[in-house]
């Protein structure tokens, strides 16, 4: 099976070094596998996204080496989500909801005081023509979920994590389009992974709840559902940012501006979640080595997107 991987930035605003990291290793796995790295311009948001921020973007990737081999805008692509959406509520799993972001907050509240794990009841299938009626005369719209198969599980084996198992009850049904009509990026990315054959997801951890829902559409629109891919360390370093000085939070387009070369910060990226006398290593031999040309092609040949058995148990024990 050829690799073929993505990353999908959203042109509502400039990359920061966090983006950076996903597009690092997901380009890093395509070389080394010898597969493809698309680039996905996620600009569904109309209203917000910009094509300066989108051509800041590539301008970016391009000084950092990330250089992609095909590229596409999820805004020439409303045809195509339409018509799945259209598919999906004539066969039932999706299902108009009407509460209001006050009233979903108080439900959640409600749950969590009683010791429950704030999912949605699902009331919105039980709604009646009256009350529907009734909803929309009070100016309401509706958003839109998508009908999860409960009870079930979301199964996978994860090329660094490895088995994982996901009691969907544990979860809501996903809200896919929003009461403006607008679509979450859940659905148009799932749609696009498989109309461009995306084979392996690679993103940080803590974006598995919300992929697995992704999973699962796939799985009830009768799509192949490629392999997932959640890159562990990722995860450490989103929790870094999290925790730390929001370092997530410089944009590239300003680092590029004052430096010469973005060996140091690749380098940088590379080694976060790892030691920091490691990075410091690394970024010391690319001061006496001055490799740009070369620097992420050395990395790409080196490159391992599986944890070894300590690394996974040190991993499960966090």
């Amino acid at each position: 099976m050829s690799v073929k991987v993505r990353f999908a930035p959203s042109p509502t605003g400039l990359i920061h070094l966090g983006n950076i990291r996903a597009a690092l290793v997901n380009w890093l796995f395509a070389r080394q596998q010898g597969g493809e790295f698309i680039l996905r311009i996620d600009d569904t948001d109309v209203e917000r996204s910009t094509k300066e921020n989108e051509a800041a973007i590539k301008e970016d990737l391009t000084w950092m080496g990330l250089t992609w081999d095909k590229t596409f805008n999820q805004s020439d692509r409303f045809d195509r989500y339409n018509a799945v959406v259209a598919e999906l509520k004539a066969a039932g799993r999706l299902y108009p909801c009407y509460e209001t972001g006050e009233e979903l907050d108080m439900k959640r509240k409600i749950q969590m005081g009683r010791g429950l794990p704030p999912v949605y009841d699902r009331a919105g299938l039980s709604l009646t023509d009256d009350q529907v009626a009734a909803y929309e005369a009070e100016g309401r719209t509706a958003h839109w979920r998508f009908k999860l198969d409960i009870p079930g599980k979301a199964e996978w084996t994860d090329l660094i994590r490895g088995p994982v198992s996901i009691d969907l009850s544990s979860v809501s049904d996903p809200i896919l389009i929003r009461g403006d009509g607008s679509f979450l990026y859940t659905l148009p990315s799932v749609i696009d992974d498989v109309d461009h054959g995306i084979t392996h997801i690679v993103n940080c951890a803590k974006e598995v709840p919300c992929y697995v829902k992704g999973t699962f559409e796939y799985l009830q629109l009768r799509l192949e559902d490629p392999d997932v891919l959640f890159e562990s360390k990722i995860e450490e370093m989103c929790h870094f940012v999290d925790k730390g000085r929001r370092s997530s939070n410089v944009l590239v387009h300003c680092t590029a501006a004052v430096s010469r070369s973005p060996a140091m910060i690749l380098a940088y990226l590379c080694h976060l979640g790892d030691t920091l006398e490691n990075a410091v290593k690394l970024m010391g031999k690319i001061v006496q080595t001055n490799p740009d040309e070369l620097f992420l092609q050395q990395i790409a040949h080196h490159f391992q997107i599986k944890l070894t058995a300590t690394e996974l148990e040190k991993l499960h024990s966090i």
